[in-house]
């Protein structure tokens, strides 16, 4: 099944509060021509959110959640759980219109709950399942001012476009809501008379009140619906643990990441092409990765991990004498039985490295030496060129060259 992209800092926060869950009470539209009928709520200007939880009983992917719309060319919002579409105008708050309808990639499952959630900004207009964003349009222009009536559950003017279930928490918006805000309050949200841009907000708590204050929205019945118990409830996918283990030294394959998620079937990925059940993936080298955990419904969660470089400073045992009345070639000899381990798995590559040398001059000042990613060659003449410098004991070390 086809997966999109949430952007994510990781959400564990919020949606721990969420999962599990239960809300008080909902609605159900069992049966063609039930509505809630709201009134002609226009939403203005270049923003909306428009969202809801729903729980089909019947596969009506094309029934309306939120209705306020005639025909394509004549849409201020309407919300369906395969579909978000608005009309707006070119130019201006008037004249030429054009249409967009964005299609829920996610194929919706029969008697299961979910939050859905349709947005525009004035530049991109995103579709969310419970909380992941699954599709993202771009598009422009003040929505169209229409006077149709704003119905929940079915369409205004025929009631011929029926939702068949039960809905919950369905809210009007006069902004875009972020990816944060829609989930970290699918189920409930807190103090709604104090919520910036919140036009309309419905718990059906027992009636069909505006719970953000505004009693010119108040719902009316039609038909037959039915409050519902018991609530919504949702277990939001979650990325619960990120680690890493730094590589021994750059480009050496033994740093580690494990990502965990309170999903058993989830997959997951480091370089978005190949993905896999376990959250364990060693021998990587250090380096920025973006590692994707993708639930089998919809979401993918993005988030950035980092593999270090463990700096560590080795030392590499030189003990003989270097001053001109001593011998070097067992020195040069010591240096060079040492490089097959240096190569061994798991251990610092010579070729990557840095070789520094220190000691007291003979009876003068300490003088360092240090190379660059040095060769057998280099380490002789180095040790010819300055044996005459030292001083009966030298320390030499092979250590990580920074990341590059």
């Amino acid at each position: 099944m086809k997966t999109f992209l949430r952007v994510v800092t990781i959400f564990i926060a919020f949606l721990l509060l969420n999962a599990g869950e239960l809300h008080a009470q909902t609605i159900e539209f069992p049966s063609n021509g039930c509505a809630v009928r709201i009134g002609d709520l226009d939403v203005p200007g270049a923003q909306i959110t428009v969202e809801a939880l729903v729980y089909m009983e019947a596969n009506t992917l094309a029934g309306n959640v939120v209705s306020k719309h005639l025909n394509p060319s004549n849409v201020n919002y309407l919300l369906r759980p395969g579909s978000f579409e608005l009309t707006a105008y070119q130019k201006g708050s008037n004249g030429a219109t054009h249409f967009i309808r964005i299609n829920n990639p996610v194929k919706l499952a029969v008697n299961r709950w979910y939050h859905i959630a349709g947005t525009y900004d004035g530049e991109r207009v995103k579709y969310y399942v419970d909380g992941c964003l699954v599709k993202d349009t771009a598009f422009s222009g003040n929505l169209f001012q229409n006077n149709e009536m704003t119905v929940i559950g079915n369409r205004g003017v025929c009631q011929c476009e029926q939702f068949l279930g039960r809905l919950d928490e369905v809210r009007i918006w006069k902004v875009a809501r972020t990816q944060n805000e829609i989930a970290r309050n699918m189920l409930a949200l807190p103090r709604p008379a104090n919520q910036y841009g919140l036009l309309a907000c419905y718990s059906f708590d027992g009636n069909y009140d505006n719970s953000q204050g505004d009693p010119q929205w108040n719902g009316v019945q039609t038909g037959v619906p039915a409050f519902y118990p018991p609530g919504a409830a949702i277990q939001a996918f979650e990325v619960t643990g990120l680690q890493t283990a730094d590589a021994d030294c750059n480009k050496v394959n033994n740093g580690s990441i494990t990502v965990t998620s309170n999903r058993i079937d989830a997959l997951y990925s480091i370089d978005g092409l190949n993905f896999q059940s376990a959250g364990v993936f060693p021998a990587i080298k250090p380096g920025n990765y973006t590692v994707l955990a993708k639930d089998p419904d919809a979401c993918i969660i993005k988030t950035n991990a980092v593999v270090g470089s463990r700096q560590e400073i080795v030392p590499i045992s030189v003990t003989a004498s270097l001053c001109r009345q001593g011998s070097y070639g067992d020195t040069i000899l010591r240096v060079f039985m040492l490089i097959p381990f240096l190569r061994a798995p798991g251990a610092i590559l010579f070729a990557h490295s840095f070789l520094q040398i220190t000691g007291p001059r003979c009876g003068k000042k300490p003088i360092p030496f240090v190379k660059a990613n040095p060769t057998r060659a280099m380490l002789k003449r180095a040790l010819m060129q300055i044996q005459w410098q030292l001083q009966t004991v030298a320390t030499a070390y092979m250590y990580c060259s920074l990341p590059y």
